[in-house]
């Protein structure tokens, strides 16, 4: 079992206080954070999460309150102690010369090295451990001025391993990557909290990054800490609007992706879901500013998380159950309104027999129906009539065809 409780805790802020000169940035800062456990610092530009970093660096003092760093008072350290507990990695970019991949890595055994700094071979064995750790063994007889940002991000977090902390303080670490190296840079600070038991404190941009890798996340607004805790239960659509101050945009924490509205000048349109098969479809429709009406959507289906993050109109049923009359009424009526009608192409189960029959019921209706079911197993699948729609390979060809319906419902 890995539970929290049972983890020393690595370290603890008591009401501390940051800023700079007599200006406080952030107030009342109190948490701790386990070993092997990943803390993301959550904010705005300028809600002080750098200068929070910036203070357990020991690069500016703290105005009040107290840090405690496994066991000890943080203040009482010597220099040399700290950097044999605690890796620093900051946004600043290095600029270490003509120095070797190998030698920049090999820095962060300063803190274990004798007044002269000379490596033995117990120094060189950690370097090669934390290179190898980061997946950069073919870098290290470059130069690190040659390298690219993603690649000198590796270097630099094999430095930090090198020490052979226990506490890891990065700011951005992700700042000026592309994809790719974003994703390895989380992966490998991930790996560093699961195999070497390290505690990372990370600042970070991203929502969606920050609620699959963190084990705590801090919410850093208003001059202070608005909340503290597992992701999954800090995170909501509230929150994150309240910290970001979200208006076109909202969160959804079932999928951990912030979504943007949409100015619904299209449709609306009518979806029939299931079984994910809607998923592409919903999102293109709602990229493309249609109004989306959607049903029936099974609860725990990811066609029904998509659609309410999409801030769709949404008819649910229980999951793998049928829908009540109610409910079929309510379906009905929408595709009344509706301009169109879609068919995601739902596979064809017991749990979606009613959206088979709500299909036929629309063919009925007379309404526009789009499909992306191949036409061959429309009638047979669906037992609404194949001729009377609209068959697409792809939803960018329903795309395409909706809008040139609408444009010519317009004219």
């Amino acid at each position: 079992m890995n539970h929290a409780h049972n983890k020393p805790t690595v370290v603890r802020l008591e009401n501390l206080q940051v800023g700079y000169g007599r200006k406080a940035v952030l107030r009342e800062i109190s948490f701790g954070l386990q070993e092997g456990r990943f803390l993301s610092l959550l904010g705005p530009n300028g809600a002080g999460k750098t200068t929070l970093l910036r203070t357990m660096a020991r690069l500016i003092p703290a105005m009040a309150g107290n840090i405690m760093i496994a066991g000890r008072d943080f203040s009482k350290l010597k220099q040399s102690e700290l950097a044999r507990i605690q890796a620093v990695v900051l946004t600043d970019r290095l600029k270490p010369g003509l120095l070797t991949a190998y030698e920049v890595a090999a820095l962060g055994r300063h803190p274990h090295t004798g007044f002269f700094g000379k490596l033995g071979p117990q120094d060189h064995q950690a370097v090669k451990r934390a290179i190898e750790m980061v997946g950069a063994g073919d870098l290290t007889d470059r130069y690190f001025e040659q390298l690219s940002d993603g690649e000198k991000q590796k270097i630099v977090l094999a430095r930090a391993l090198a020490q052979e902390p226990r506490l890891i303080l990065l700011d951005e670490p992700t700042l000026h990557l592309d994809l790719k190296h974003r994703l390895e840079t989380m992966s490998i600070l991930r790996s560093m909290c699961r195999e070497m038991r390290v505690a990372v404190i990370a600042s970070l941009h991203d929502i969606d990054i920050a609620s699959r890798v963190s084990d705590q996340v801090a919410l850093i607004s208003g001059g202070g800490l608005a909340a503290f805790g597992p992701p999954e239960r800090i995170l909501d659509e509230q929150a994150v609007a309240r910290l970001y101050s979200l208006n076109g945009a909202r969160y959804d924490s079932r999928l951990g992706v912030i979504e943007l509205r949409n100015a619904k000048r299209r449709g609306p349109v009518f979806v029939l879901p299931g079984g994910g098969a809607a998923a592409s479809t919903l999102r293109l429709l709602h990229k493309r500013d249609y109004a989306i009406m959607c049903g029936i959507a099974h609860q725990g289906d990811i066609d029904t998380h998509i659609a309410r993050a999409l801030d769709a109109e949404l008819v649910t049923a229980p999951p793998f159950g049928r829908a009540t009359p109610e409910a079929l009424q309510e379906c009905r009526r929408m595709m009344q309104l509706a301009g169109a009608v879609i068919d995601s192409g739902f596979e064809l189960g017991q749990a979606n027999q009613d959206n088979a029959a709500l299909l036929a019921e629309a063919s009925k209706m007379g309404k526009a129906i789009f499909s992306l079911r191949a036409p061959a197993s429309q009638e047979k699948e669906t037992g609404a009539p194949a001729a009377d729609m609209v068959h697409c390979q792809d939803e960018m060809e329903l795309a395409s065809r909706l809008s040139a319906f609408f444009h010519k419902s317009v004219s």
